[in-house]
């Protein structure tokens, strides 16, 4: 802990010394620099869960398998191939010759293992080890060929090992560096090598020479056309417009001011590309919390807000109203979502909270028992969560509970939540099928990180495990739907809403295609240039 607060401070000197240098000169030929409100708090993927960490992860890194971007199909990443015994439940992977870190070592089987291992191990206390819970053992046959097998068949495995979260890393690296690993030391096999990290300024990589084993996804196999690739850090909104459209601070971002896109789609300098993730916004209880264990108070909560107005006023229609926790593009969502989902009606949302005894104080804010009905919201200081919060501040007032806005920048708000520190937390998170969600969030195992809402129903874990096992697509889509219904039930969540996307770039941006996978985007940009 010691060696990673060092790390942090000389980090935050760092950035306090240094203007950005793309701001300075402009960026460099073939440089694409990319406008983030946040930044990442490391690059190691078996430690985070944020989307700004992992699309640099999926540049820095590869997988053994890659996903398509039509979400579906699995393709070919540093394993040229692999086999299924008949049963399902052992993997074995051939991996691609000539494939070396950025350091110069050549990939061997002992080096995934050494990385599924790694994640898997609850030493490394990783977030997203759920994803890989169902693996038994990790074996090596020879240098090239590896063995997975699991503990019972699983239809999720191959999805999982596609996951930036499984990206492959180098053991020695790993050794070395010990907790300065993802934050000042990177070694990874991907077609951009780790340059420079200024905390909350820029991250920067380079184009890896020696990369020919690309995804066939892409054109391109390898080396990548971009020489660079740089995320600024810019939290202002203004500011980050107006970097956009000076032509120099930067050529390409997904967080442009939502009221701008109109005007700058009719702007020949500059291409805004709509497209659609599997994605869910929400807010979440932390049921340790005694104000929020009475069920009357979380369903008097999704009853309070009007999702329509977080959809029209402040993201211009660029989405859609969440009625359940799963996305309605994704395979596996819950159809008739609308009979089990909470309308909006104030008038209710009253009459639960009179029920369990809340009442309305002078200055109309209800009370119990001395306290008032005061609920702290945990979100990230960007994002449109500060606006988005405070119309549910508003909306939450006329019903007579009282909404403290607690906003943080993403490097910092992991460790609040991993700590418990939240009453309630205003979150997204994407997803491309039921059980990267389902299984994620709501599995009792997955306390308190990340199922941050001790969420806890021995039938909803009975159906995620079946669900990731059973064969029958009929019936795995039953087992999903159950899990949807009884955790809507549950109002341990208000799904506010589905965002859409948008991305700006410059018209000098070419052959830039959006991966929806885990709303990263950026994924490998293999196939990107960016003309004089």
């Amino acid at each position: 802990m010691r060696g990673r607060s060092i790390v942090t401070i000389a980090f935050v000197l760092l950035a306090g010394l240094v203007a950005p240098a793309e701001a300075q000169q402009g960026p460099a030929a073939n440089t694409l620099v990319i406008g983030q409100p946040t930044d990442a708090d490391s690059v190691d993927p078996h430690k985070v869960t944020a989307v700004i960490a992992v699309e640099r992860i999926y540049n820095l890194y590869d997988t053994l398998v890659n996903i398509d971007f039509n979400l579906e199909t699995i393709t070919p990443g540093l394993a040229e191939s692999w086999q299924v015994s008949p049963d399902g439940k052992t993997f074995t992977f051939l991996l691609k010759k000539g494939v070396r870190f950025h350091s110069g070592k050549p990939l061997t089987a002992e080096d995934v293992k050494f990385s599924l291992d790694r994640w898997r191990d609850p030493a490394t206390a990783s977030p997203t080890r759920n994803r890989i819970a169902e693996v038994e053992d990790v074996s090596v046959k020879d240098e090239r060929t590896l063995v997975v097998r699991l503990k019972e068949r699983s239809n999720y495995i191959l999805f999982n090992l596609a996951s930036g979260f499984a990206s492959i890393v180098n053991p020695e690296a790993i050794k070395k560096h010990g907790a300065s690993y993802g934050t000042l030391a990177i070694d990874g096999t991907g077609p951009f090598k780790f340059k420079e990290w200024v905390l909350r300024d820029r991250f920067v990589v380079e184009r890896n020479p020696d990369y020919t084993w690309g995804p066939p996804m892409f054109k391109n196999r390898g080396p990548a056309k971009l020489e660079r690739v740089v995320w600024r850090v810019i939290p202002e909104d203004t500011t980050r417009l107006f970097e956009l459209e000076k032509g120099g601070g930067i050529t390409v971002s997904r967080w442009i001011s939502f009221s701008e896109l109109p005007r700058l789609r009719k702007d020949p300098n500059f291409r805004v590309l709509d497209y659609k993730v599997g994605y869910v916004v929400y807010l979440g209880f932390n049921m340790n919390k005694e104000i929020v264990q009475d069920i009357r108070v979380r369903r008097a909560v999704n009853h309070a807000i009007k999702k329509d107005d977080i959809v029209n006023e402040i993201f211009y229609g660029l989405g859609s109203p969440a009625q359940g926790p799963m996305s309605p593009i994704v395979a596996g969502h819950l159809r008739d979502v609308t009979k089990v989902a909470y309308e909006y009606n104030p008038g209710k949302a009253k009459a639960l909270l009179d029920e369990a005894g809340w009442k309305p104080g002078l200055d109309g804010i209800r009370q119990k028992d001395g306290k008032r009905l005061r609920l702290p919201i945990y979100a990230i200081a960007g994002y449109g969560y500060p606006d988005t919060l405070t119309l549910i501040q508003s909306q939450l007032k006329d019903v007579g509970i009282d909404v403290e806005q607690v906003l943080l920048e993403e490097a910092a708000i992991w460790g609040r939540l991993k700590a418990g520190e939240h009453t309630v937390m205003a979150m997204g998170m994407p997803h491309s099928n039921p059980d990267e969600i389902l299984m994620y969030y709501f599995h009792s195992k997955n306390r308190p990180a990340p199922n941050r809402f001790n969420f806890a129903d021995p039938k909803v874990d009975q159906l995620l495990e079946e669900g990731r096992t059973v064969s029958d697509s009929k019936r795995r889509q039953e087992i999903y739907a159950e899990v949807q219904r009884r955790v809507i039930e549950s109002a341990v969540w208000v799904p506010l809403w589905h965002p859409d996307r948008a991305m700006t770039m410059s018209a000098k941006v070419n052959d830039l295609r959006p991966h929806p996978v885990y709303d990263v985007c950026y994924h490998k940009l293999l196939d990107a240039w960016v003309s004089r």
